[in-house]
């Protein structure tokens, strides 16, 4: 049975309508994907831009601070250097004042009884320093008796006298040891025989400054 010209163009109508139904749909869900992809898109960037702005930040935040530094490796200990060897001792030389003490002959005798105690030759030093002293103050004491000044006449001549016990106090520890030894005639050292002539001298001079001065 031939259908109609009225059937069939009803059914091209709907078939039409179909398709349009179909590619309405179908742009629809295209756009609705876009958007889902697109709003991906954009959380993506802002993803990528805080992760930029916190490496930013990090740089920075280092950067003040000098950033790290690796540890420097601690230096080894230096070798300790072996200690010096020390100087052999040098004899001191005597003092200037007691220069050629001691250098003469020992005097031959007899076994003394008991050992001369040894002369330190700062004491001998300081005794010749106070018989120089005692020089120059009888010098000026006696420049001052022909000045007619009576007053610096006496100072000098008193600093003359002292000058000269001190003398004798310097070396009374060795005059005791002397003293017997002369007496009995001992044997004595090199040293006792320039201090007995130092001795002599000395009391020369001692013997002037109280001639000058009757009072001591």
């Amino acid at each position: 049975m031939a259908s109609s010209p009225r059937s069939r163009s009803g059914s091209t109508a709907g078939s039409s309508a179909s398709r349009r139904t179909a590619n309405a749909a179908a742009r629809a869900s295209g756009g609705r994907a876009a958007a889902r992809a697109g709003a991906v898109g954009g959380n993506q960037n802002m993803v990528m831009v805080g992760v930029g702005v916190v490496v930013v930040v990090l740089v920075a935040f280092f950067a003040l601070r000098g950033g790290s530094t690796p540890a420097k490796p601690t230096a080894a200990p230096a070798a300790a250097k072996p200690a010096a060897a020390k100087p052999a001792p040098v004899e001191s030389a005597p003092p200037p004042a007691a220069r050629g003490f001691g250098e003469g002959e020992a005097k031959a005798g007899k076994p003394p009884r008991t050992p001369a105690p040894e002369i330190d030759l700062a004491q001998i030093a300081k005794a010749d320093a106070a018989v120089e002293l005692a020089k120059a103050k009888k010098n000026e004491a006696e420049t001052a008796r022909r000045a007619g000044d009576h007053s610096a006449f006496k100072s000098h001549l008193d600093a003359a006298m002292t000058a000269m016990q001190q003398c004798r106090s310097a070396v009374e520890p060795y005059t005791d040891w002397l003293e017997e030894a002369d007496l009995e005639g001992w044997a004595m050292p090199a040293s006792y025989v320039s201090l007995q002539a130092r001795l002599g001298a000395w009391d020369k001079l001692f013997q002037q400054i109280k001639k000058i001065n009757p009072n001591h």
